[in-house]
């Protein structure tokens, strides 16, 4: 997988088999600013990806490869189930632990009960599941859950029960 600031790839040997980890994080989409009476809000309809979905562009062929093999890719994602990059990782047949084996909503963003916005800081709960773990076929979930303490950090924690296939 190419180097880069935002992602590690760390191969583990168990017995003959090898076990790759791979922690990305994608750049968040760009948020607009509008107005509601007056006030300046973020404004998320119409948000821009491009770094996003093209830094995912550019590790397409690593990941493809990697996906053939005992792999778990976690991380934040900054993207929902419902975006395009999201869909990307899971036609390379890569299952969505949470989905296998968890419970709930599974949001993780924000955490803290708070939001820092351009202009104020909002309360408001996690409303959204942009952080993943996810797994090729050679492994199988057995459970998987959000960590409700964040630990003073911006995004909940997922935590993930895996067993590889024999």
């Amino acid at each position: 997988m190419p180097a880069g600031p935002r992602r590690q790839h760390h191969v583990v040997t168990l017995g003959a088999r090898e076990l790759h980890f791979v922690n990305l994080h994608l750049p968040p989409p760009e948020v607009y600013l509008g107005t509601v009476r007056g006030r300046p809000v973020p404004l998320y309809a119409g948000q821009s990806a491009r770094l996003r979905d093209g830094e995912l562009e550019a590790l397409l062929p690593a990941l493809r490869d990697l996906a053939r093999r005992p792999l778990v890719l976690a991380g934040d994602l900054n993207a929902t189930d419902a975006t395009p990059a999201y869909q990307v990782l899971r036609r390379l047949g890569l299952r969505d632990a949470h989905r296998v084996a968890g419970w709930g909503f599974g949001f993780t963003f924000p955490a803290g009960g708070s939001l820092d916005l351009p202009l104020a800081r909002a309360s408001i709960p996690p409303v959204a599941r942009i952080d993943y773990v996810l797994h090729s076929t050679a492994l199988a979930a057995r459970r998987a859950f959000v960590v409700p303490d964040s630990a003073g950090a911006d995004h909940l924690s997922v935590v993930a029960d895996l067993s590889l296939r024999h």
